[in-house]
């Protein structure tokens, strides 16, 4: 269809623009008339291309499309009264496009429903544009595809796109897909990325082997990520123990924590690392199956005392380690020559403390009892205990990140009442908080930042199947994220550790002479003084619990005998309350 407001003249054969426009625009008003004019030279063809300029703004209806040429003089201040008034006149057709500075000017209209109105006016107020900079059209998903001003920045605009996905233009799940180069863009509709209800443990996936100074070994796969926006699947979840040396795990009632703990076991046992574990004896159930793979006096899980034990053997391996690093010149143990006999000796070695909060916690010396006590003795030894335990944790959490020894600390609440305060926290690069419904109490003491840390979505939270065992991670070098452990029995995390021929080893628990190196006891070690006289006697009684028949540590009979003696208290103040 031909513009009747453009015309072409045929250009004399001597034309000059620089000598001859002033003549041929005075040959134009006087040939076609006053309100035309030359738009330009088309050298080529050797035409001179004249335009009509219009005193009013006019209309050409051409059905989903209507176009609008503008009067002479029109501004681009002017679009937002000639888009109210034409929009007014021709219902269901909104202002696209507006190019006043064409010759002549000319803007567009198109026909879209209010759905698709709202969408662009979203999109443009994010961009902080005018409507009619946002070129518009629907998707056969029923999804839009955009095209974006110059002034679109995805530092600056992304965030508040997705926004407009989510809660404006869609729903929930709902994700924009944009080409910075290019200016198009589209939002696309979809459900929310999710997690399977359970995500098996990779058994068949491959393992790099362990080989001095490697690093690969650290990077252990333990679950997925929350999938992107569109996709089924989220990038493996991995704690880098080489990128960050020890991690904090906390985790709410029944968030999967042992499931989680199991799978780090699994990862670095598989890849090489050798295994120490502690935790309290009623908890220690849970690592009964990798007991025969725990490095000899690594498991200090019968006692306090063998906790603190089998801790400071840790610390002293890793001050030996220290010295060799010394003695070669190097600041981390994967620098060490290949042929030094040290290096080849060297393994990383991954200990996991269990529910801290009990090992930690103090217990209460009974009062009103003899110094020389047993009771009272077994109390002061087992806090003596504890502050080891904690102790040689901090110290080697602080100290010795470079010796290949990696920490993870686990527990159900992390505040300073369990003793994990500020300072041991920062010794911890990686953060996990498993749960999806931690406090906001929890997310603080995990987390040095929690807002830069994801929830978990409400689609997972009150989905209890795909919830199980969902958690959110800040981990060293790594983005935070919300994840879901993997998940296996430990009857098939064993048979996969049979598969790579883990060795298995004997004498897991402290031994005597390690024990009396470590921990010292406030009893005198004479058999014929009558304190141990009377602490042997005790010992002995306590193999046998006179409630349930089972046999008994001596702490654990401390902490029986606590028990009964409060509960006569009680009974005590109620028979004199009745009398």
């Amino acid at each position: 269809m031909s513009n009747p407001n453009t015309k072409e003249l045929k250009l004399p054969a001597k034309f000059d623009p620089a000598k001859h426009a002033a003549i041929m625009e005075r040959k134009v008003k006087e040939e076609l008339g006053s309100d035309w004019s030359i738009s330009h030279i088309d050298k080529q063809r050797w035409r001179l291309v004249a335009v009509r300029h219009t005193s009013m703004t006019s209309m050409n209806d051409e059905g989903e499309t209507v176009v609008l040429e503008l009067a002479n003089g029109t501004k681009m201040s002017d679009a937002p009264a000639i888009a109210a008034r034409f929009e007014k006149m021709k219902p269901g057709y909104y202002l696209t496009k507006f190019e006043p500075f064409l010759k002549p000017g000319r803007a567009t209209m198109q026909k879209f429903d209010k759905a698709t109105k709202r969408a662009r006016g979203a999109v443009a107020n994010a961009l902080g544009v005018q409507p009619w900079a946002i070129v518009i059209n629907t998707r056969s998903d029923g999804g839009y595809d955009l095209e974006l001003p110059d002034s679109y920045t995805p530092s600056k605009h992304d965030e508040k796109l997705e926004e407009v996905a989510t809660d404006i233009a869609g729903g929930p799940g709902w994700f924009t897909r944009i080409d910075p180069r290019s200016l198009e863009a589209s939002i696309i509709p979809s459900d929310p990325p999710t997690f399977s209800q359970l995500i098996p443990y990779p058994t068949d996936a491959k393992v790099t082997a362990f080989a001095p100074g490697s690093k690969e070994l650290a990077k252990i796969p333990l679950g997925e990520r929350l999938p992107a926006p569109g996709e089924k699947h989220g990038e493996t979840f991995i704690i880098d123990f080489e990128s960050g040396m020890n991690s904090q795990v906390g985790g709410t009632s029944n968030s999967g924590k042992s499931v989680f703990l199991n799978d780090i076991v699994a990862g670095v046992l598989a890849r090489g690392a050798e295994l120490a574990i502690i935790d309290t004896p009623a908890k220690a159930v849970d690592f009964e199956w990798c007991k025969k793979y725990v490095r000899p006096e690594g498991w200090g899980c019968e006692s306090i005392d063998e906790a603190a034990a089998v801790m400071s053997k840790i610390y002293a391996e890793g001050d030996k380690r220290a010295k060799v690093l010394k003695e070669y010149g190097v600041q981390n143990w994967t620098q060490l020559p290949a042929d030094a006999q040290e290096a080849a000796k060297m393994r990383p070695i991954v200990l996991i403390m269990d529910e801290v909060t009990g090992l930690w916690a103090l217990e209460t010396v009974p009062k009103g009892l003899e110094k020389d006590h047993p009771m009272r003795i077994e109390a002061q030894d087992a806090n003596t205990a504890k502050e080891i335990l904690k102790l040689k944790y901090s110290k080697t959490a602080a100290e010795m990140r470079f010796v290949g020894i990696k920490l993870v600390l686990s527990s159900q609440v992390a505040s300073t009442d369990t003793g994990i305060g500020t300072a041991l926290r920062t010794n911890h690069q990686n953060k996990i908080l498993l749960g999806v419904n931690p406090t906001e109490g929890n997310r603080k003491l995990v987390f040095p930042d929690p807002a830069a840390v994801p929830k978990v979505p409400e689609h997972i939270r009150s989905n209890a199947k795909v919830g199980k065992g969902v958690g959110t991670a800040a981990n060293e070098g790594d983005e935070a994220c919300v994840f879901k452990p993997y998940y296996a029995s430990t009857q098939e995390l064993g048979d996969f550790l049979k598969k790579f021929g883990v060795p298995t080893f004997e004498g897991q628990r402290p031994t005597r002479a390690t024990m009396e190196q470590f921990v010292p006891t406030s009893g005198p070690s004479d058999d014929g003084d009558e304190t141990a006289k009377r602490r042997k006697k005790m010992e002995a009684e306590a193999m046998i619990d006179p409630e349930t028949g089972e046999k008994m540590t001596p702490f654990e009979y401390a902490n029986k005998q606590k028990r009964l003696s409060v509960r006569k208290g009680d009974a005590d103040e109620m028979s004199g309350e009745n009398q």
